[in-house]
């Protein structure tokens, strides 16, 4: 089932998710290679451009310049205890502005 989670960071700020946004993820939807998702990796959750490489490498790329790619070698990439897409992202609210 989709489910919602408040964001941290301004790593995804280009691509409309500023921080404390809410996204909806969908689980049951594929994340293809340019898609934003959430994934784990190293037990840290991050939401990226998800860019799946022909040698079955991953990169996890910010839409903020100042971010470096995040480059996953093909034997962490294909170890869930590793690696793993959870969802895509499906919707994206911004956080309301304060009126003061």
């Amino acid at each position: 089932k989709p489910f919602a989670i408040y964001t941290e960071g301004d790593s995804m700020i280009n691509a409309g998710i500023e921080e404390g946004s809410k996204v909806i993820i969908n689980p049951a939807e594929d994340v293809m290679n340019g898609d934003t998702g959430l994934v784990c990796y190293d037990g840290k959750w991050y939401i990226k451009w998800v860019v799946f490489n022909p040698d079955s490498s991953v990169e996890l790329r910010s839409a903020n310049h100042i971010y470096e790619t995040i480059r996953i070698g093909k034997e962490y990439a294909k170890d869930e205890d590793w690696f793993r897409v959870i969802g895509k992202v499906v919707q994206i609210f911004k956080k309301p502005k304060s009126a003061f």
